[in-house]
C-alpha cells in the first residue's frame, strides 16, 4: 500500500457542504500548517497500522467537527490524541491553534479500545467531516451519493489489511460494508446518547464485562 498516495487521494477528495481535513484550514480554528499537520497524522497512522496488522476494522458514518476536522484522524479528537500515539507508537500532532475539545463519540471509542489488546483499524463511511450547509462548525449525516464516493477507500483497505473482525459503527457504515460485500458486526454508534448500547454492544463482542465502567 502506498500510503502517501492513498493520503494524497484523500486529500484531493471534494464534496459539497463538507470540509477536508487534508487539504482545507478552518478560519476559526487552523494555521497555514494545519492541513499538512492532519495528512501526516492519518500518513502515521497507517503506517503505524500496516505495521502492527490489527485484526479489527471499525468503520463509523462520517468525521465531525470536534475530531477528524481537528486531528485528521477517524473517531479522534485531541483529547486522545496522546493515548493513540503512545498505543500506535508514533508521534501524531496537534493541527489546530485553539484549545483541546473534547468529542463524546471519540471519547466513548478510545475509551472502549483502551480494554483491547489492539488499536482497530478505525475509518469511515465518508472520511471527512459533512456540516450542514452554510453551517461548518456542524455535523450531518452524508448522503448515499457521499458514501459511495468513498466506497474505492474502504475496498483498499479491506483488500491491504484483510481484518478478521470488521465491525459497523451506525446504519450508514453498515449500508456501506454491506455495498462493497464486506461481511461485519453491527454496532450501535455512539452519537444521539448512544454511548450506552454502543458500549455493549462492543463489550459483548470481544466479551468484555458489561458491568465494567
Amino acid at each position: 500500500m502506498d500510503v502517501a498516495r492513498f493520503v494524497q487521494r484523500l486529500a484531493a477528495a471534494d464534496l459539497p457542504d463538507a470540509f477536508n481535513p487534508y487539504r482545507e484550514a478552518c478560519p476559526v480554528h487552523d494555521s497555514p500548517a494545519s492541513a499538512g499537520i492532519r495528512r501526516a497524522n492519518m500518513e502515521k497512522y497507517l503506517t503505524a497500522q500496516l505495521r502492527l496488522k490489527p485484526r479489527s476494522l471499525w468503520v463509523g458514518e462520517a468525521g465531525g467537527y470536534r475530531g477528524v476536522r481537528r486531528t485528521g484522524l477517524l473517531l479522534t479528537s485531541e483529547e486522545w490524541l496522546e493515548t493513540a500515539s503512545a498505543r500506535l507508537g508514533v508521534p501524531f500532532e496537534k493541527a489546530t491553534v485553539t484549545p483541546v475539545v473534547r468529542e463524546l463519540s471519540a471519547g466513548a471509542v478510545w475509551r472502549e479500545i483502551e480494554r483491547l489488546d489492539e488499536v482497530p483499524l478505525i475509518w469511515a463511511a465518508v472520511p471527512m467531516h459533512t456540516h450542514r450547509p452554510g453551517v461548518p462548525l456542524s455535523n450531518r449525516n452524508p448522503s448515499l451519493k457521499e458514501v459511495r464516493t468513498f466506497y474505492p477507500f474502504l475496498r483498499e483497505l479491506l483488500d491491504e489489511f484483510r481484518p478478521a473482525i470488521v465491525l459497523a459503527i451506525g446504519r450508514i457504515a453498515g449500508r456501506a460494508l454491506t455495498e462493497v460485500g464486506a461481511a461485519h458486526t453491527y454496532v450501535r454508534h455512539p452519537s444521539m446518547a448512544g454511548i450506552p448500547g454502543f458500549r455493549r454492544g462492543i463489550r459483548q463482542f470481544y466479551g468484555v464485562p458489561i458491568e465494567s465502567n
